[in-house]
């Protein structure tokens, strides 16, 4: 961000703090600094019309008006900041100064833009009559052009439908740079872009772009009329791709122009009245944590699942027939019958494994499609966002050379593979398919239909978000000049807590602090948005997430409230129970957990075993020992169990017993904690040099220090061991 943007960016923040005489004011300072901006006009005018109206003022007149005229005026100051700040940014930003060159080259008005938009749809309707009139629903009509097995002759460039294509595909890319570098718009130009997208006389494809422009000028630079552009797209269209990718583009661009302050939320409040729409908010979060999630998500498939299937892909290839054993293989299939198959079936688990992912609504395919963004076709900023289909010209001839092929349908066709991926993937298999035998081609063409999974549900509202989220996330993770854009993916994915939605949607931001608290993330700030320490639900969430962030004094608080009042509920006596046990109030867990115990029909190995120590720690030894020898009896392999019992040994003085537990456990499981007690033990039956073995392994550890020793001295007291005994343990340790 140059100097000049990041100035214009702090004065649109501080508009809502000035006067609009403060603001006249210091908008003319930045056109001073920047002789450049075009608003000098526009700023000339709002000076002439406040310069009347503090005439008028001034003169004792009364106005009733005067209230909304002088928020008018205001509005009026911070689109022409925003105009300056879309001048800055097309000059100063190289992707935009770029697109601006390229918008400059064509002159748009509303009649021409119709005009082309609409004649399109008219000039493929008219060739698909003259090329197949018997049955234009044909799918291999060129009016279907998203169809991957038929595309038009891309091997001809006069071709006349190619010819259509390539004209259109790029009055679109001049047209989408128009939308990304304008000015803020008036309310006729909204509404007329609006009426246009959402109208079906034009192309979905064209509309689905298009929509995109508006939400990434609109994240670019603020700008309300857009914002109301994106909300009327997704409110008239009857299109289910323009209507989600509107939907996606108003939620982003409404916490980008918080600025607009109430106009803002007078559009975005009607919207949250809607049950649909509330719960289609739920889930667009919920997607964008999954997408903000996805680089981690993919450093585990490539880390982990994917070895795995490269480690046994053999076996796969030749269940397609393809591929040799090699020598080792077959003296092992001779050795072990079994082990091909074995191979086969851990592969499929772990191809399975990426397909429960896949439909958790993981983006599975990051990982290896943002190698692949390098082509030509990336070098157009409007190509990342176009909708895929066969006859995009940039793609043609490559789709030419494969295009008769079974596996490039079903590998376009199968799993949840987003647009600009597909593009890759056409990119791909043009260049591999190339240098491939020709043989080998035909036997995978043969033998993939049943090798490659397919997704269902793909007609959702759910789904179609999904995809237009991946082909978003590849462009702001992975265009060459990212950095001139914000990536909207390192807070999206908590719109609920930020204006204009904060406070608004309840059940909604209940149900999606839920959903993380879950997958083991912080909803802290979310939460607190709509927390109401009245009601007993929103108590217990609290409780919950007090647990998740180590507040054991505020859980313990609200889920013992819950339980004083709600005796029967097992869930907050359970809360309870663990909060005063993480807090060290073992009296209090005791009590607690003997209520959990009880309540629980199936026996919690958890529970008991935290019971138990709350005992031993509240010396009622012989009750925790008497629960630890029955739980030692049915879970004998329980590492935990055993050291509790020990624990409790230990402090009774059965110290023999204690130390053989302690044998087993240090032969298997130890920790430190084992060879610290283990020592004591050694200590008390006046076993030296063992004692001082186990200190000296302790003290090896790392984490452990001799001040863990010295802090015992309840400990040491309990078991009869003096300080002066523990010290020259000490002293023989060191040496």
């Amino acid at each position: 961000m140059t100097e000049d943007i990041r100035n214009i960016r702090k004065f649109i923040n501080e508009i809502p703090n000035l006067s609009l005489g403060q603001g006249i004011a210091r908008m003319r300072e930045l056109i001073l600094m920047m002789p450049w901006l075009t608003v000098s006009e526009q700023l000339s005018m709002l000076e002439r019309d406040y310069a009347l109206m503090l005439d008028v003022l001034l003169k004792g007149y009364k106005d009733e008006s005067r209230p909304q005229m002088y928020s008018q005026m205001l509005s009026r100051l911070r689109v022409i900041a925003c105009n300056a700040l879309t001048d800055a940014v097309n000059r100063q930003v190289p992707t935009f100064t770029a697109a601006k060159t390229k918008a400059n080259t064509v002159s748009f008005d509303k009649d021409s833009i119709m005009d082309t938009l609409q004649g399109f749809v008219q000039d493929l309707a008219i060739f698909s009559l003259s090329s197949n009139p018997s049955n234009p629903s044909n799918p291999s009509n060129p009016s279907n052009p998203s169809n991957p097995s038929n595309p038009s002759n891309p091997s001809n460039p006069s071709d006349p439908l190619s010819s259509l294509h390539k004209h259109h595909q790029d009055y679109l890319d001049k047209l989408f740079s128009y939308i990304l570098t304008s000015h803020n718009w008036t309310a006729d130009e909204a509404g007329f872009m609006s009426e246009l997208l959402a109208s079906p006389t034009i192309d979905s494809m064209d509309a689905q772009l298009l929509v995109s422009a508006v939400t990434l000028s609109a994240l670019t630079v603020p700008d309300i009329s857009k914002v109301k552009c994106l909300t009327d797209i997704y409110t008239a269209t009857s299109d289910g791709n323009v209507r989600q990718r509107a939907f996606v583009g108003w939620v982003l661009a409404s916490c980008a122009n918080t600025c607009f302050g109430s106009l803002l939320t007078d559009i975005v409040n009607p919207l949250l009245k809607d049950a649909e729409v509330r719960n289609d908010l739920l889930e667009l979060s919920m997607q964008l944590f999954y997408s903000s999630q996805t680089e981690e998500y993919n450093s585990y498939i490539t880390n982990t699942i994917v070895p795995d299937i490269m480690k046994h892909s053999d076996a796969g290839m030749r269940h397609l027939g393809l591929g040799e054993k090699d020598d080792d293989t077959s003296i092992e299939d001779i050795l072990d019958a079994g082990a091909e198959e074995r191979r086969m079936e851990e592969m499929e688990q772990s191809v399975r494994k990426m397909m429960d992912m896949e439909k958790s609504g993981i983006d599975i395919y990051f990982g290896g499609f943002k190698q692949m963004k390098r082509y030509p076709f990336f070098y157009t900023l409007s190509n990342w966002f176009m909708p895929f289909y066969l006859d995009h010209p940039a793609i043609a001839r490559l789709v030419g050379s494969i295009r008769h092929k079974q596996l490039m349908s079903l590998m376009l066709d199968a799993g949840s593979m987003c647009n600009s991926d597909k593009y890759s993937l056409i990119h791909a298999m043009s260049s591999v398919f190339a240098r491939m035998p020709e043989n080998v081609v035909e036997q995978m063409n043969e033998t993939a239909g049943g090798a490659i999974p397919r997704f269902g549900q793909r007609n959702t509202p759910a789904y179609i978000r999904r995809i237009y989220l991946q082909d978003l996330l590849r462009f702001f993770k992975v265009f060459p000049q990212k950095q001139d854009f914000t990536d909207v993916f390192t807070t999206a994915h908590n719109f609920l807590a930020l204006p204009p939605f904060e406070g608004m949607l309840h059940d909604e931001v209940r149900k999606y602090a839920n959903f993380l608290l879950k997958r083991k993330k912080n909803p802290t700030a979310l939460f607190s948005t709509v927390y109401d320490n009245s009601n007993p639900e929103d108590n217990r969430l609290m409780a919950l997430i007090s647990i998740r962030n180590g507040n054991y004094t505020l859980a313990y608080e609200l889920f013992s409230a819950i339980a004083d009042s709600c005796p029967d509920d097992y869930n907050a006596v359970r809360g309870a129970a663990q909060a005063s046990f993480r807090l060290g109030d073992y009296a209090m867990a005791e009590k607690w957990y003997a209520r959990t115990v009880a309540m629980e029909q199936t026996e919690n190995l958890r529970s008991q075993l935290n019971y138990s120590v709350s005992m031993i720690h509240n010396h009622h030894l012989d009750n925790a020992a008497n629960n630890l020898y029955r739980l030692s009896f049915d879970y004998p392999d329980n590492a935990d169990v055993q050291r509790a019992l020990a624990y409790a040994q230990m402090l009774s003085g059965k110290t023999t017993q204690a130390l053989k537990l302690y044998s087993q456990l240090l032969a298997t499981d130890s920790n430190s904690c084992d060879k610290l007690n283990a020592a004591y033990c050694h200590m008390r039956q006046g076993q030296w040099q063992e004692a001082v073995s186990l200190l000296k392994a302790f003290l090896a550890m790392e984490g452990t220090s001799e001040e863990d020793i010295l802090g015992d001295d309840a400990l040491h007291k309990d078991m009869g061991i003096c300080k002066r005994d523990i010290m020259m343990a000490l002293d023989l340790a060191r040496q």
